[in-house]
Order: structure tokens, then C-alpha cells, then sequence
């Protein structure tokens, strides 16, 4: 059964909506009440675990520069890693 459904709303104008990476997502990471997704336009989102509400939503990378994320976030010691 669904929970929830999460639409992280990327801009397909920026460079990377062509590309094979805009395609690819390697998953999430979660800890505790938070789930945190990557998205193809450089963006490193925090979800609430229990709703999908948008936490936090960060820029990671310039998608203009035709940069994109596709793996998993990762968390450790109280951060969350994306490269």
C-alpha cells in the first residue's frame, strides 16, 4: 500500500533532460523520521518520513553546467553525503 507519493518537480530546461543520467536514480537513504533523495537537477531533497512533506531542498551542483546526481544519498554521523 502507498504511503505517500513524492513528485521532486525537475526543470527539464537544464541541460541534463536529454541525457542519459537525467534517467537514472540509484534510491534514497533514511534516517530517522527523514527520507533523502537526489534528484537530476543537482537538488538533495529531505523528506518526512510519515507525509512526503518537503523538509529541506538543497543545490548540490549547477545543472546548467550539464552536472547531474544519480546516485544514492548516503548518511552518517548526523549528515547526509551525495556526490
Amino acid at each position: 500500500k502507498i504511503k505517500w507519493h513524492f513528485n521532486p518537480e525537475t526543470s527539464p530546461g537544464n541541460g541534463f533532460s536529454n541525457s542519459w543520467s537525467s534517467r537514472v536514480n540509484r534510491g534514497v537513504a533514511v534516517s530517522g523520521s527523514r527520507v533523502f533523495v537526489a534528484t537530476p537537477d543537482c537538488r538533495l531533497i529531505a523528506l518526512d518520513i510519515k507525509d512526503g512533506k518537503k523538509i529541506w531542498d538543497e543545490l548540490t551542483c549547477d545543472p546548467k553546467a550539464e552536472y547531474s546526481i544519480t546516485g544514492a544519498p548516503r548518511v552518517a554521523a548526523g549528515k547526509v553525503f551525495i556526490g
